[in-house]
């Protein structure tokens, strides 16, 4: 950079050398910003989409969870209703009685081969 002293009635003059670096550097700053312009119009556009899949899939669980609950109570004014867990009971209570029978019965005829 150099300069000299202005005398009477003169300008000031700077000369600031390598002009056309400063200039190439600035294009490259304009480059960065108008990149970094369009990154954050499309991180913002994003944002946008995942706010309204979030609000989507929660109206979604609600209305799931409605759903859930009304059929918990239809489920259960049926079971008091209908009176039919005791069938189910005994439904149960034969098939394991069954299922214990077969059991003692295939031990037992194998101990008995053993013992022939």
């Amino acid at each position: 950079m150099a300069s000299r002293r202005p005398g009477a009635g003169e300008a000031v003059q700077i000369n600031i050398g390598g002009a056309y670096e400063l200039d190439t550097e600035l294009d490259g700053l304009r480059s960065k910003v108008s990149m970094l312009r369009g990154l954050a119009t499309a991180v913002g556009e994003e944002s946008r989409a995942t706010a309204a899949q979030t609000n989507a899939l929660e109206e979604t669980m609600q209305q799931a969870k409605a759903a859930m609950k009304a059929a918990s109570k239809r489920m259960d004014k049926l079971y008091r209703e209908g009176g039919g867990g005791n069938i189910l009971l005994v439904v149960v209570m034969f098939a394991l009685f069954v299922f214990l029978a077969v059991y003692v019965w295939t031990r037992i005829s194998g101990l008995v081969r053993n013992f022939v």
